[in-house]
């Protein structure tokens, strides 16, 4: 692989059987793989830039039964694709098959758009086994076979055996024809021919119309028998009444025989029944007699005034009708398929901008890690087909050695720091977009320690006032909010904020917070360093993790800093726990707690004297919800992320899984078999597949 990389610059996908694995979990039971070869192997497929292309079915293509009766199963065969494959291939697809023969299962590539729901009303060829019962049957099939030339491709195959079809449906038609006809017109020369004055015993002729006859019986029973789908009667019974009767089944019970009229007598009348049916409706929804109905009216103040009333008279336009669409990935996609008019319209720059104003809140695509692991996919997909984006399509916005640190996903938009040079770059996964911006020289240096950062659209913090939903903001003025604290003052925190308008960071907010107010702070885990930000109208509320949990609060409306209390009963200590901040389902600042296999909400609420204080809500069975048995209890559920607009957190162990848990309504969806543990960063955009 790594001398044909050098070879050419194009995109380019390699797909089979590599009998090694990238990483350990890719191997189920015994007979552990040498570590050497996998780093060997993982070496090459990052020298060649290639990425595991997302796949379905089950989590291994090799598995062989070894010593001891147990099972080893092996990840050998995948498909691997540059940066640069998944644009030319937007819909490409891996699954894994099964087979019952071979240890190796086959895996299948579909690059190509595939609409399970939308199926092509072709008529299928109508294979008849009363075919079989003619002598020459054979002999036309092989004629049509040999006819039609050898077949040394798929598509030649395809096409030699729609020729033999062809044939056998031309040569039924002129064989048997009409089956009843025939048996109508049979029955009528027989009768002819027993009714002549000199009839003294069968004729050769008669004799020849009975075997006919006979034989168009048989025919007509097979023919019924494949037609109802009735294998448990062997062929011959002559109950052709009974297949007939069962595959009329339906028709027979949705056809309206007689209909009862309003004095109670019934009509069996068919001329009659369809103006009973017309006349029943119209009755039914038609007003009553009524007086002085103007005068009522009148007394009735209008809420539609003339301009309203055009407006709904008006005619729908196609942008009208396109943009109640719902926001999902394929949405668009299906519209331009319908004609060219839809296909040019969805790709104009004002419709899209519409069509995000409109839906507000944006699908969760799928998350990003806080910490890039080139063993796993930089992206990890969580819709289903066909609104699945595949997991290549977003890659990795800065080469490995910048050590990339994703600080935050909203609004369409990712913060990666780039801590090889100190920069931030403001990514969107979905046009491609990339804007460095500078650390502000403030926040430069050694002796200050970057906690968190955020990224915003300009007019996320006016909507939110207004009371509007804010969508994604691609192309549009952004904000990044920073924070951090000096290594030796730790209890003073400075805030800066960007501005891609006026491409500056603005003046430093520092506040200093008195001893009571917190403790330590930095003696945290490194799984939970950055922690996702909360964005809560015009304010931005950062929880710091350490001896003492703090959340500090950014008010971009007065630009001032302060600090709230964690609960006093939050923590449980004999059992271990995570916990972030998220916007409570009602307004206002939230958070959510993880606990072993339960998770609980709170809210920022006030008692009576309007003092602020913490509200416990609702409690979550996370072992009874994903459905974990005491087989799968290898370690507590962590929590490790939150989508604000998907209403959705992200939670998971090692040996368990990841899942993403819906709260409105209460669903999850497993992302991640398994994997270590690290903060993701959901995306929420929206993402037009294919346009």
């Amino acid at each position: 692989m790594t001398r044909l990389r050098g070879e050419s610059t194009l995109p380019w996908m390699c797909i089979g059987d590599f009998n090694e694995i990238l990483r350990p979990e890719e191997q189920f039971g015994p007979n552990e793989r040498d570590s050497a070869q996998i780093d060997a192997f993982r070496e090459a497929v990052d020298i060649c830039g290639l990425a595991d292309l997302d796949y379905r079915g089950l989590d291994w293509t090799w598995e062989k039964k070894v010593s001891g009766g147990y099972f080893c199963r092996v990840r050998l065969d995948r498909a691997l694709g540059t940066a640069e494959w998944p644009a030319l291939f937007p819909f490409a697809s891996v699954e894994h098959l099964t087979t019952a023969k071979s240890d190796h299962f086959p895996i299948l590539l579909q690059t190509d758009f595939v609409d399970s729901s939308v199926r092509a009303k072709q008529k299928q060829f109508p294979y008849e086994c009363m075919w079989e019962r003619d002598p020459s049957f054979g002999d036309v099939v092989a004629e049509a076979w040999n006819t039609s030339g050898k077949a040394n491709t798929v598509a030649a195959l395809s096409d030699k055996l729609a020729f033999v079809a062809g044939t056998l449906r031309k040569w039924g038609r002129t064989t048997f024809g009409a089956i009843r006809t025939e048996q109508r017109s049979l029955r009528t020369k027989l009768a002819e021919l027993r009714a002549l004055p000199d009839h003294g015993g069968p004729s050769p002729e008669e004799e020849r119309v009975e075997a006919r006859m006979s034989e168009l019986c048989l025919c007509e029973e097979i023919m019924w028998r494949q037609r109802a789908r009735i294998q448990w009667l062997a062929e011959g019974d002559n109950n052709t009444k009974f297949f007939h009767r069962k595959a009329s089944a339906r028709k027979a019970r949705n056809r309206i025989c007689e209909l009862q009229r309003a004095d109670g007598t019934v009509c069996v009348d068919d001329q009659e029944m369809p103006s009973m049916t017309t006349s029943f409706y119209i009755n039914l929804y038609a007003s009553e007699n009524t007086i002085y109905i103007d005068e009522v009216l009148s007394h009735i103040p209008p809420r539609v005034d003339a301009a309203m009333n055009d407006m709904l008279n008006a005619q729908y336009t196609n942008a009208e009708i396109l943009l109640r669409l719902p926001p999902q990935p394929s949405s668009l996609l299906r519209a331009s398929l319908v004609s060219k008019r839809w296909r040019g319209l969805v790709k104009r720059r004002r419709f899209l901008r519409l069509f995000r104003a409109r839906h507000g809140s944006l699908p969760l695509l799928g998350v990003f890690p806080g910490e890039v692991d080139m063993s796993h996919p930089f992206f990890t997909p969580s819709l289903d087909p066909p609104d699945r984006v595949p997991a290549a399509r977003f890659p990795v916005p800065l080469a490995p050695l910048a050590f990339p640190l994703v600080l935050d996903c909203r609004h369409g938009l990712a913060l990666v720091l780039n801590r090889r040079v100190s920069q931030l770059l403001v990514w969107d996964p979905v046009t491609g977009d990339k804007r460095p911006v500078d650390l502000p020289p403030a926040f430069k240096g050694r002796q200050v320690m970057l906690h968190n950062g955020l990224v915003l659209c300009a007019g996320a913090a006016t909507a939110a006032a207004e009371g509007r939903l804010h969508g994604s903001c691609n192309s549009s003025p952004f904000k990044v909010v920073l924070l951090a604290s000096g290594r030796t003052h730790e209890r003073s925190f400075s805030v800066c904020v960007y501005s891609s308008q006026t491409g500056a960071w603005g003046d430093v907010i520092s506040a200093e917070f008195q001893p009571a107010a917190m403790e330590p702070l930095y003696t945290a885990s490194e799984l939970y360093m950055y922690l996702p930000s909360t964005l809560v109208g015009s304010s931005i509320y950062w929880l710091l993790r350490g001896n003492g949990d703090t959340i500090v609060e950014f008010d971009m409306g007065s630009r001032s800093l302060a600090v709230i209390e964690m609960p006093l009963d939050l923590y449980d200590h004999d059992k271990s726990s995570s916990f972030m901040t998220m916007p409570a389902q009602d307004g206002g600042l939230g958070l959510i707690l993880v606990n072993d296999f339960y998770a609980k909400l709170w809210k920022r609420g006030a008692d009576c004297n309007g003092v602020a204080i913490w509200v416990p809500g609702i409690t979550i069975q996370l072992g009874k919800l994903l459905s974990l048995n005491a087989e799968h209890n290898r370690g507590p559920l962590s929590l490790l992320g939150f989508a604000e607009d998907s209403n959705a957190f992200v939670v998971g162990a090692s040996r368990i899984g990841i899942f993403v848990v819906y709260l409105n309504p209460l669903r999850f969806k497993k992302i991640y078999e398994r994997r270590d543990l690290c903060i993701f960063h959901p995306s929420e955009s929206f993402c037009v597949a294919g346009i």
